[in-house]
């Protein structure tokens, strides 16, 4: 895990002071080793900074050379099959044990072919001497971050916004993504950022970048989620059980692959559960890290529960009010965009206790329930799309069995989900698009680009949630958050071999009377507490929305009510005012868009102003 930065330039050569400051800026993703490299008599840059995680040796340190010489490569991510993949390369003599010279030595041998041998997270450039250009990859998934942005005749990247702002020596806001904000809650859409010119290689795309031509970037996407899964032939039902139990094992496996020692971010939920039972296999004896707040949003008894008979050392870091807000600008300059809500501060400490432990590594559960169907909502989709027909009472007899409602309750929530119109699914309104500004008055709303339909609601919402709402923007807080600590964090679950398997499967088997994500819970009925397995799907909470009304409100009403506030445009302060007043007065089942205001300015007030 690192940081990577670097360019092209037509003419112009590259300021060294500059670059090394703005290479700086990203200390917190490498703490061990920098360096700066400059070639084509300074009309290429390439930087690291590097955190140690395999071969701790210096010789591993970046830009590393392939050994023929042709090649330069700056790598930020793991590839965990990088031992394997050596055996594609019979007869090279390694210099290293890591996966960075198998990277730059399989591109010498195969060109971009290689990234479909790769299992891993990842953000690479390659600078190739003979041909005088850059090639650059991102993960299947956008783990990884990698930006770019060109100007007068150069072309930039690096692994965070801010080294690119101080290299660009400018920046101005993006008010189309400030809209579609507001709007529709949406962000990490595609390759616009909240910054004017910066753009964000998608997840599964590569790209060419010539030396003569900086201007022309060639994107190519190299890797289809979605084309993947369809074209695979779905596990037989009698043997889902065994392949899960089998794919999970192996991936966690794979993302424990250390030379520093590793830890696990803790939940009570059935995603953590699954996690620490596999992580566990392989390490006895681990340390747990969980966000903890006081009653009725600890799940201290279920972390206790899903933990109980392993080898997990928990560590349960208390979140309050005042902690949060102390460290809530550090984080956002640190996001360098706005970014989800409170919970994303509360792993602050939790990094940071995992630091004070020598934790340099640690794994989390994302993405269990994109894949296997987990949320409510999805269930919901499904039971929508049957009203009607004469699958639809079966159904709904699922759904009311697991999620214990009556009913009048479940005919609410379908009326919700026919109308739509940005409600959530309990008919609350996260955001307010009526009170957005003048300022924002032409700018255009994004949507996302999905791919087509499967023809099952539950799995289509799925799949945008997975490649362009939901996962994309959790990729982001997290990578950010625990690199702000110095701290890798891997996401086994959002390995591609199991993703493709669990996306070929039926919504049918993954949703029934036993819950959603069925199998996965049935894994843990047999393996681990049926209780757990059994729990129904509770979304990550906090105190949010009572801290934004009580401990929160100085600094809430010391934002709406500041001159800068006022002046943007961006949102019309009168209208801010009264709804935040109603939201005092009790009208507060959901504080999104409040977030959203104080995020937004706060960010305006770090990088604008």
């Amino acid at each position: 895990m690192c940081g990577i930065l670097g360019g092209l330039s037509l003419q112009k050569l590259f300021d060294q002071d500059l670059c090394r400051r703005a290479l700086d800026l990203m200390n917190h993703r490498g703490p061990d080793a920098w360096r700066l490299e400059s070639l084509e008599g300074s009309r290429c840059v390439l930087g690291h900074k590097r955190l140690k995680i395999l071969d701790l040796n210096d010789r591993a340190n970046q830009p590393m050379a392939s050994a023929c010489g042709r090649y330069l490569i700056v790598f930020n991510g793991e590839v965990f099959n990088y031992r394997e993949l050596r055996a594609l390369l019979p007869g090279h003599e390694w210099r290293t044990d890591g996966d960075t010279e198998v990277l730059v030595e399989l591109f010498a041998a195969m060109g971009d072919k290689m990234l479909d041998h790769l299992n891993g997270m990842f953000a690479f450039a390659i600078y190739d001497r003979a041909e005088r250009a850059m090639f650059a990859a991102r993960d299947r998934f956008g783990i990884k971050p990698f930006y770019h942005a060109s100007r007068d005749g150069q072309w930039l990247f690096a692994s965070e916004i801010p080294p690119l702002l101080a290299m660009l020596g400018r920046r101005s806001p993006d008010l189309n993504t400030i809209k579609t904000f507001l709007a529709t809650g949406t962000y990490e859409i595609g390759t616009p950022t909240f910054f004017e010119g910066v753009i964000r290689l998608e997840a599964g795309c590569c790209m060419r970048v010539s030396l003569d031509d900086p201007a022309a970037v060639k994107i190519v996407r190299w890797y289809d989620v979605a084309a993947k899964a369809a074209g695979r032939t779905a596990c037989k039902e009698e043997d889902i059980l065994e392949e899960l139990d089998h794919l999970l094992a192996a991936v966690v496996k794979r993302h424990l692959i250390s030379d520093v020692p590793v830890g696990v971010n803790v939940s009570g939920g059935v995603d953590s559960s699954t996690l620490i039972h596999y992580v566990t296999r392989f390490h006895p004896e681990i340390h747990g890290f969980t966000q903890d707040y006081a009653d009725p949003y600890s799940e201290r008894d279920w972390v206790r529960r899903a933990t109980q008979g392993t080898g997990v050392n928990c560590h349960y870091i208390m979140q309050d009010a005042e902690d949060c807000l102390a460290r809530f600008e550090s984080v956002l300059r640190h996001q360098a965009e706005p970014f989800g809500g409170v919970p994303v501060i509360g792993f602050a400490p939790l990094y940071e206790c995992a630091g004070s432990l020598g934790v340099t590594v640690l794994l989390d559960g994302n993405g269990v329930d994109e894949i296997f169907l987990g949320y409510k909502k999805y269930h919901l989709a499904d039971l929508a799309q049957k009203l009607g027909t004469p699958a639809y009472e079966a159904a709904l007899s699922e759904y009311m069995a697991f999620w214990q409602e009556p009913r009048a309750g479940i005919e609410k929530h379908l009326a919700h989900a026919r109308v739509g119109g940005g409600a959530a699914i309990d008919g609350t309104i996260p955001f307010h698009a009526e009170a957005m500004g003048s300022v924002l008055r032409n700018a255009e709303i994004r949507t996302p680009t999905l791919p087509p339909s499967t023809g099952h609601s539950a799995r289509d919402l799925a799949m945008s949630d997975l490649l362009a709402t939901k996962i994309p923007r959790a990729l982001r807080f997290n990578d950010r958050i625990s690199m702000m600590y110095s701290k890798e964090l891997r996401v086994p679950f959002m390995d591609h071999e199991l993703v493709e398997w669990g996306l070929a499967l039926s919504p049918e088997i993954l949703m029934n009377r036993r819950g959603t994500k069925a199998p996965v819970r049935e894994l843990l009925r047999r393996q681990i507490d049926p209780a757990v397995a059994e729990a129904p799907k509770r979304t990550v909470q906090s105190p949010q929305r009572e801290w934004l009304a009580n401990e929160w409100r100085p600094f809430v009403e010391d934002i709406l009510g500041s001159a800068s506030f006022r002046q943007r445009g961006w949102i019309c302060p009168d209208r801010a005012k009264e709804r935040y007043d109603r939201y005092l007065a009790g009208d507060n089942q959901n504080s999104f868009f409040i977030w959203q205001w104080i995020n937004l300015e706060i960010w305006a007030r770090q990088f604008l102003d």
